[in-house]
């Protein structure tokens, strides 16, 4: 991850730097870029997967594919104490209920072996990234995260391994779709987010912490990209299979929600530190 040749020091703060932030983490073209990569790592052109998401993106226009969201985000990391710490202690909550879905799916997928250890790995992934999110921290910021509390809150998350194989009542497979459809979306925007905070997350840290946080954030980017690309080339079987019209209303609709959800979560962090500048963002 190159280093973003931004200064942190807050009497440096200006609009030049944080020009200078988005245009370095935020595209234009940022779905077709990813679509590019995802179709790479698959060596599949996903005409299907490509159309779904692409009109999805077109009709719904999410908060967190906005350049506004990369300056909010820039103006909260750079002025706002602990702001980048509760961000990642978030991500690693939002990876350990990740992982719980994921393992519950797992569990209920008893019609595929093939796809039922995609999800098991990709749950084990999650139960992972769980634990990178908040060594990071700690790496970022030395001490913010005491061993015994570091303990502690790793005893909290999902495990590594393979959980008990309880008895589970089978998915439907349309429903199994619409997970995946939203798993799909969830690493698209954990991935955008990526995006956003590593640059400053890797400047921000000392330089014992940064060969941690480096090794850590890439890690972490290369197994989201995986994820999407799982999950779309199963879409694309499955549009060619009979299921593109299914495929792409799930598609526009969950978008949608994702998309709201994500203005509902960022409405308190603009009201209490945008100062009225980014009022924008709630509108959809």
């Amino acid at each position: 991850m190159p280093k973003l040749q931004v200064s942190m020091e807050k009497e440096h703060l200006s609009d030049a730097a944080c020009r200078h932030y988005t245009g370095t983490v935020y595209s234009d073209h940022a779905t077709a870029e990813l679509l590019e990569a995802v179709r790479e790592l698959v060596n599949d052109d996903l005409p299907h997967y490509t159309r779904c998401l692409t009109q999805a993106v077109d009709n719904v226009q999410p908060v967190f594919m906005r350049k506004r969201y990369a300056e909010f985000f820039w103006h909260c990391s750079t002025t706002v104490r602990g702001y980048l710490e509760n961000v990642i202690a978030a991500s690693s909550t939002g990876e350990g209920e990740g992982a719980l879905k994921l393992f519950d799916l797992w569990r209920s997928i008893d019609y595929n072996n093939d796809m039922a250890d995609q999800v098991l790995r990709h749950a084990q992934d999650e139960a992972r990234h769980a634990r990178m999110f908040l060594r990071m921290a700690n790496a970022m910021t030395p001490g913010c995260i005491a061993p015994a509390e570091l303990a502690v809150r790793e005893s909290t998350l999902p495990p590594l391994g393979v959980p008990e194989l309880s008895s589970r009542a089978s998915v439907p497979e349309h429903h199994l779709i619409d997970h995946l459809v939203q798993m799909n979306i969830g690493e698209i925007r954990t991935r955008l987010h990526m995006h956003l905070f590593a640059p400053i997350v890797f400047n921000l840290a000392p330089d014992s912490g940064r060969k941690l946080v480096r090794g850590t954030l890439e890690a972490l980017a290369d197994d989201e990209l995986r994820h999407i690309g799982y999950t779309a080339l199963l879409m694309e079987q499955w549009a060619r299979d009979g299921d593109a019209d299914l495929i792409a209303g799930l598609y526009s609709s969950r978008l949608a929600t994702f998309n709201a959800i994500t203005v509902d979560h960022t409405e308190g962090a603009i009201r209490a530190y945008g100062q009225g500048r980014f009022p924008d963002l709630l509108e959809m």
